[in-house]
C-alpha cells in the first residue's frame, strides 16, 4: 500500500495536526473523488482505524463540507455486521474527516483483478451479504448511491463482505437535497454501476442500489462491467438505449437462478427490479442453494479429516500388501487376514472419534451432511483452479506417470522373482535395482495420483462416497454400543437457520454465562416470522391499491394531471388527499416493518459471528455481552418490559475483559 509522501502532504499535514495526540497516521490506503483514506492508530484504544479526509479544496466549499459531514453522521447511525462501522465524524479548522473501522482485507475489485472472475457460489454469498446490508440501510431511509466493487471489502480470513463509503449516501427524507450532483464535471458515483434513473438525475430509492448491486454481481462473475465505453456519456447512453447483457451470455456456467437474480436487478425500469434488498437476499438463498451451504461444526470437520486420512492409510496397506506379498508366494487367505488386521488397527482412532461425536450429540447424518458440504465446496474450488489449458497439461503428465509406474511395477516384480532364483553373487546389484525401482514407482504413483484435476483429493471423494452410504450408519451404530446418547443436536448451521438453533453453536461457557440466550433466540425467531408475514401482507395490499410503484409526490402529480382539464369539487380534493394519506401510511408501515426485520437480522448475525469466533478459540464468553444485551433490548421492545424482565432481569451481565 502506498506510504505517506511529501508531494501530497499539504492536506495530510493539516489532518495530522488536527488529530495530534489522538491518532497516529501510518500510511495512505487510497484516494477517491470525495476523499483521501489513511491508515492510522487510535492511541487511546490502541487499535487501527481508517481516516477518510475531505480534501482541503472541497472542504473549503461550505455546501460540500456540510454535505460530507451530514451524510457521514447519517452513515454513522448504521450498525450492521456487513457495513463498515464509523467511529467518529469531526471538523477542525477547515479539515473534515471520518474515523472508521479498518478492515484487514481487499476490495472486491482488487479480488477480481487478482484472481479473475469468481466462482458463482462465492459471488452469490457476497451479493447476499451486501443485499442484507443495503436492506438494513434502506429500512432507515438511506440510499447508498455508490455501490460498486471498490466499495465492497472482503475481510481477510472470514471472507465477510462489508459495504463501505457511504460518501454520497443520502437520506431519502432529507429536504432540499438534489439527487444529481456534479463535481468538476463528473457525476458522483461510478457510471459503470450507476442506475439509469440516477444517471438521469431523477428521484432514486433503494432499487437504484439494487441495480448497482446487479452490476457488481455481473462484474464479479465476468470480470467486466455490464456497460463499457470510453466516455461517461457513452456509458449513460448505452444504459438508456439497450438492456444489460445477460450474464449467461458471457459466462454460461453460472447457475440459472443466480443469473436470473442479477439480470432482474439490472432491469432498466425500477419497478421491474426486486422491491427490496431482502427480496434479493431471499432469491439468492432459495434459488442458488446458498441457504443450504452449511458451516460444518468443528468436531464434525475434524472427523471428516480423520476419515480421509484413515482411508489413505487403509489404501496403502492394501496396495503394498498385494505388491510385496504376491511375489513372495504367500497364500491369498493370509494376505486378506493381514489386510483386514491392518485396516482395523488404523481405524481404532476413527472409532474413538466416532464415540466422541456421539457423546456430543452428533451422529452419522451430521457426518453425511458434512461430507456433502465439503464436496460441494471442493467442486467449486476445482472449477476455479483448472482451466482447459491447465487441465490438458495435467492429464498429459498423469499419462506419463502411469506408464512409468506400470513399467516400474512389472520390473519390480521381475526383480523380486529374479532375487529368489539368482546366485548370491548378484544379490547386491539386484537389491540396488529394487531400491531404484521402489523409488521410481513411489514418485510415479504420487505424480499419477495427483496429476489429474479429477484426482485432486481423490481419497476425499472416495471417503465422501463411502461415508454417505449405509456404511456410515453401521459404523456409528457399532461405535454407539454401550454408550448413552444425549439429545440429538444439529450443529451444521447457516445464516437462514431458525435463530433459536444458533444456540447449537454455543460452547458450554456461553450457555452457562447467558442461560436466557436460548429463550431470547426463540422469541426473536417468532418475531421475525410475524414480521415476514406482515411485510408480505402490507406489500400485497400496497400493490393491489396501485401505490406500490409510485411515491406520494408522483401520486399527487398523477392526480393533478388527470384532473387538470376539469373542475375539482372540495369533496374530490378531500378524497384524493385521504387516498394519498392512506397509501403513505401503508408505505410507512412497510418501511418500518422492513427496518425492524433488518435490525433483528443484524443482531442475530452478530450473535452468529461471535459464536463462530468463540468456537474457533478467538475470544471468550464475556465478549458476547453487547450482543446478548442487544437481543434483550429487542425482546423488551416486542414483548414489553415487564414480560422481558421476568425472563432476564435476574441474569447477570458479565464485565467485558480488557
Amino acid at each position: 500500500m502506498p506510504q505517506l509522501s511529501t508531494d501530497t502532504s499539504a492536506d495530510v499535514l493539516m489532518l495530522e495536526r488536527a488529530v495530534a495526540g489522538r491518532y497516529a497516521l501510518e500510511r495512505e490506503l487510497g484516494r477517491g473523488g470525495m476523499g483521501i483514506v489513511l491508515l492510522a492508530r487510535d492511541l487511546s484504544l490502541d487499535r487501527p482505524v481508517a481516516l477518510k479526509m475531505l480534501p482541503a479544496l472541497l472542504a473549503s466549499q461550505p455546501l460540500l463540507r456540510e454535505r460530507f459531514l451530514r451524510e457521514a453522521r447519517t452513515a454513522a447511525g448504521l450498525s450492521h455486521p456487513h457495513i463498515v462501522p464509523i467511529h467518529a465524524v469531526e471538523e477542525h479548522e477547515g479539515i473534515a474527516f471520518i474515523a472508521m473501522a479498518f478492515v484487514d482485507g481487499e476490495t472486491l475489485a482488487d479480488r477480481v483483478r487478482r484472481t479473475g472472475p469468481l466462482p458463482p457460489h462465492e459471488v452469490a454469498r457476497i451479493l447476499r451479504e451486501v443485499a442484507w446490508a443495503l436492506a438494513y440501510a434502506h429500512g432507515r431511509g438511506i440510499v447508498h448511491r455508490d455501490v460498486k466493487p471498490d466499495n465492497i471489502l472482503i475481510e481477510r480470513g472470514s471472507g465477510r463482505a462489508m459495504v463501505t463509503d457511504f460518501g454520497i449516501a443520502q437520506a431519502r427524507s432529507a429536504p432540499g437535497v438534489t439527487d444529481r450532483l456534479t463535481l468538476e464535471g463528473q457525476l458522483l458515483g461510478t457510471a459503470a454501476f450507476m442506475s439509469p434513473e440516477q444517471g438521469a438525475g431523477e428521484h432514486v430509492d433503494g432499487r437504484s442500489d439494487l441495480y448497482s448491486l446487479g452490476g457488481v454481481g455481473f462484474y464479479a462473475l465476468t470480470g467486466r462491467a455490464p456497460f463499457e465505453a470510453t466516455t461517461l456519456e457513452a456509458v449513460l447512453v448505452a444504459r438508456f438505449t439497450r438492456a444489460a447483457p445477460a450474464v449467461a451470455s458471457i459466462r454460461p456456467d453460472v447457475p440459472s437462478a443466480l443469473a436470473a437474480t442479477i439480470d432482474r436487478c439490472l432491469a432498466r425500469e425500477p419497478h421491474d427490479r426486486f422491491a427490496s434488498g431482502e427480496a434479493v437476499a431471499e432469491a439468492l438463498s432459495e434459488g442458488t442453494g446458498i441457504a443450504g451451504t452449511q458451516e460444518v461444526a468443528p468436531p464434525v470437520r475434524s472427523f471428516l479429516r480423520a476419515a480421509e486420512q484413515t482411508l489413505w492409510l487403509a489404501s496403502l496397506i492394501v496396495v503394498f500388501t498385494i505388491v510385496y506379498g504376491l511375489p513372495t508366494g504367500r497364500r491369498f487367505a493370509p494376505m486378506l487376514v493381514g489386510i483386514a488386521l491392518g485396516i482395523v488397527i488404523v481405524s481404532i482412532d476413527l472409532f474413538r472419534r466416532a464415540r466422541e461425536l456421539l457423546g456430543e450429540g452428533f451422529d452419522a447424518s451430521d457426518v453425511r451432511r458434512g461430507f456433502r458440504t465439503e464436496k460441494q465446496a471442493h467442486a467449486e474450488e476445482m472449477r476455479r483452479l483448472f482451466d482447459a489449458r491447465r487441465t490438458d497439461a495435467r492429464r498429459r503428465l498423469g499419462r506419463r506417470a502411469w506408464i512409468v509406474f506400470a513399467v516400474g511395477v512389472v520390473a519390480r516384480v521381475a526383480l523380486q522373482f529374479a532375487f529368489r532364483y539368482t546366485d548370491r553373487a548378484y544379490w547386491r546389484w539386484l537389491i540396488l535395482l529394487m531400491i531404484a525401482a521402489d523409488i521410481s514407482n513411489t514418485v510415479s504413483l504420487v505424480t499419477g495420483l495427483n496429476a489429474s484435476p479429477r484426482a485432486e483429493r481423490r481419497m476425499f471423494r472416495l471417503a465422501a462416497w463411502m461415508w454417505q452410504s449405509r456404511f456410515a450408519r453401521g459404523f456409528f451404530w457399532l461405535a454407539g454400543i454401550g454408550r448413552a446418547r444425549p439429545e440429538k443436536r444439529g450443529r451444521t448451521l447457516n445464516a437462514d437457520t431458525p435463530s433459536y438453533r444458533l444456540i447449537d453453536l454455543a460452547p458450554a461457557a456461553v450457555k452457562a454465562t447467558y442461560p436466557d440466550l436460548p429463550e431470547l433466540l426463540r422469541r426473536l425467531d417468532t418475531t421475525q416470522a410475524g414480521l415476514r408475514l406482515r411485510e408480505a401482507e402490507v406489500a400485497r395490499a400496497l400493490t393491489e391499491s396501485g401505490g406500490g410503484r409510485l411515491s406520494a409526490h408522483r401520486l399527487d402529480e398523477q392526480s393533478s394531471a388527470t384532473t387538470s382539464g376539469g373542475f375539482r369539487t372540495p369533496n374530490e380534493l378531500v378524497l384524493e388527499e385521504r387516498r394519498v394519506s392512506l397509501l403513505d401510511e401503508m408505505r410507512d408501515a412497510l418501511q418500518s416493518t422492513r427496518a425492524r426485520r433488518a435490525t433483528i437480522a443484524a443482531a442475530l448475525e452478530n450473535v452468529r459471528i461471535q459464536l463462530l469466533r468463540i468456537g474457533a478459540g478467538v475470544g471468550g464468553a464475556d465478549d458476547m455481552r453487547e450482543e446478548v444485551a442487544a437481543l434483550r433490548a429487542l425482546v423488551d421492545q416486542d414483548h414489553g418490559s415487564s414480560g422481558a424482565t421476568s425472563l432476564h432481569a435476574s441474569q447477570p451481565v458479565p464485565a467485558r475483559r480488557t
